[in-house]
């Protein structure tokens, strides 16, 4: 039989799968960014001192629909592209 702290980790899964469940593209935009910049400043490895600049594709002025985020780390540029499948 399950005990008390068993329903209420399973409704804490519950609640934290629904939330997932509702997480947009602009939310995970939102969330990736600051999991990056929070890496950068807490990172230890010497690429990062070169320093990290995060803008998202709309703020950029990226001719596109998609949600996605431009990551420059010294003079290297990346571009990550946030498409929601499900």
């Amino acid at each position: 039989m399950y005990g008390h702290a068993d329903a209420g980790r399973r409704t804490q899964e519950a609640n934290m799968e629904e939330q997932a469940n509702e997480l947009t593209e602009r939310d995970f935009e939102a969330l990736l960014t600051e999991a990056i910049e929070r890496f950068a400043e807490e990172s230890e490895e010497p690429v990062m001192e070169a320093g990290v600049e995060v803008t998202t594709f709309e703020a950029a002025g990226l001719l596109t629909d998609n949600r996605g985020l431009v990551i420059e780390i010294g003079d290297a540029e990346f571009q990550v592209s946030i498409i929601r499948r499900r």
